[in-house]
């Protein structure tokens, strides 16, 4: 079966100067697909230009999208050696997967913030509790802001749902590559996580959850590390040859 190839609409240039039409394969159902990345990045950048939440998650809702968005968040994972979790105040997703991912990739600079411009905010209860229940422990933690210097130290940046996406890439642009939905990190389960601000137990128990299930281990950095280390006297590959 041939590749199969979708073209991207929208702007052939991103905010850093990239070009946006370099193929990538992705494996399917054991079919080998051909997406152009500008389709991504494309729809990321509808974002911006205030496409609708439920256009926005159809595009990526494709199943090669999908497989894309696994291997580029994999990718962006594995690569960093600091790694941001946003969300919108940064009291209940983001510090939980600041927790998990400090427990499961120890030596990276892990921090977490939010888009809401409210500093020192505390988790609520429920959050603490729901927190608790999976042995971490929120009760001193409080809220900072995505600010324009902790968004460019992130190698990667991982938001939990479209309005997450919307705002990070309407305050910080730049930071388009680095963006990865939390969800991409697994081809099971959501690809965006709901807020569980105001929710019960149960709404805080499924979204913590969903976190925790996302957050790869730290065994996959050091494999994808072994993987791409070069055997003795191995011969370079053609620049531009993956």
């Amino acid at each position: 079966m041939g590749h199969a190839r979708q073209q991207a609409a929208g702007p052939k240039g991103d905010p850093e100067g990239g070009a946006l039409t370099v193929g990538t394969r992705v494996l399917y159902l054991g079919v080998k697909f051909r997406v152009d990345t500008g389709l991504m990045h494309s729809a990321l950048n509808s974002a911006l230009r205030g496409a609708t939440r439920r256009g926005f998650e159809r595009v990526l809702g494709l199943p090669a999208v999908r497989a894309w968005l696994l291997r580029r968040a994999l990718e962006g994972w594995n690569r960093a050696d600091s790694v941001a979790f946003v969300c919108l105040g940064n009291i209940c997703r983001s510090p939980f997967a600041e927790a998990i991912a400090r427990e499961r990739a120890p030596g990276r600079a892990i921090l977490s913030a939010g888009s809401m411009p409210s500093p020192g905010r505390r988790s609520p209860a429920q959050a603490v509790r729901s927190a608790s229940a999976r042995h971490i422990d929120l009760r001193a933690h409080r809220s900072q802001v995505l600010s324009p210097e902790l968004a460019a130290s992130a190698d990667a940046i991982f938001v939990f749902d479209f309005h997450n996406l919307r705002r990070v890439l309407m305050a910080h642009p730049r930071a388009l590559r680095r963006v990865h939905p939390l969800g991409a990190l697994t081809s099971a389960g959501p690809l965006f996580i709901s807020d569980p601000y105001g929710g019960d137990a149960a709404t805080f128990d499924e979204t913590f959850d969903q976190i925790a299930a996302a957050i790869p281990d730290a065994d996959q950095r050091s494999a994808h590390q072994s993987e791409h280390r070069a055997p003795p006297n191995a011969t370079p590959s053609p620049a531009g040859i993956a």
